[in-house]
């Protein structure tokens, strides 16, 4: 059995705003969980980790959000992810994927990946982000519980955002917990891509249609699944 992990939370307006503009919901949890349940053939824990269960449904096992750095918004809390306390509080081998995607096939052949560490690699969605130092993108991890624990045991909570900022800003990356994670791995990690049918939504999919071989469709960004009409969307994330 693997553990499948995604997150939810109220919003938080201070320091690090997000750029999406979309709530998330138990909706979106809900039809993650479906959605997984019908494409893999691999026996599955499926968890939400949240400080909102309030209609999700019941057989997602509640996990309840830490509070390590919320306050500097953004996503920095969920670095705590890397913590060898995951071992105990998720299970020994996990997928942590975001909720603004959808699955549209199998798959058995991202679950059954042998490495202790996988990462989504990045893609830019615009040209000034081509030119970013960014490698990989922090919607898909699959991984041994612990198995890069120096990103959380060398993130300094009591940082301000304003010291994380020099550090991205010093290091051309992009977001909160993501440039973090490619602050701390360097680039040569294991990474899903294409060829395991991870695709990107804006800078692949929008622009050239559904691929043939997709499994994981990720909405990085201020798009998501809610909000765009596209008749495969409708077809598949519901």
């Amino acid at each position: 059995m693997i553990d499948i992990v995604c997150f939810k939370w109220q919003k938080n307006n201070n320091d690090y705003l997000l750029s999406h503009r979309v709530k998330y919901t138990a909706r979106h949890v809900n039809i993650l969980y479906e959605s997984i349940k019908k494409n893999t053939t691999v026996p599955i824990r499926f968890s939400c980790i949240t400080d909102d269960p309030n209609g999700i449904h019941p057989d997602i096992r509640i996990i309840p959000l830490w509070d390590k750095c919320r306050e500097l918004g953004g996503c920095f809390n969920r670095l705590y992810l890397f913590s060898k306390d995951m071992s105990d509080i998720i299970g020994k081998r996990f997928l942590a994927i975001d909720l603004d995607c959808v699955i549209v096939d199998n798959i058995d052949n991202i679950l059954e990946k042998k490495e202790d560490f996988c990462i989504n690699k990045f893609v830019p969605q615009k040209k000034k982000q081509k030119k970013m130092s960014q490698v990989y993108n922090g919607g898909l991890i699959l991984m041994d519980a612990g198995a890069r624990e120096d990103v959380w045991k060398k993130f300094d909570t009591s940082m301000s955002l304003s010291d994380i900022n020099i550090i991205i800003k010093k290091n051309n990356l992009l977001g909160s917990d993501q440039a973090w994670i490619n602050y701390m791995l360097g680039p040569d990690e294991s990474k899903f891509k294409e060829s395991d049918g991870i695709y990107s939504y804006v800078p692949i999919v929008k622009k050239q249609g559904l691929p043939t071989d997709a499994k994981i469709i990720l909405f990085s960004g201020k798009a998501d699944p809610s909000s765009v009409e596209k008749n495969w969307i409708n077809q598949y994330w519901k």
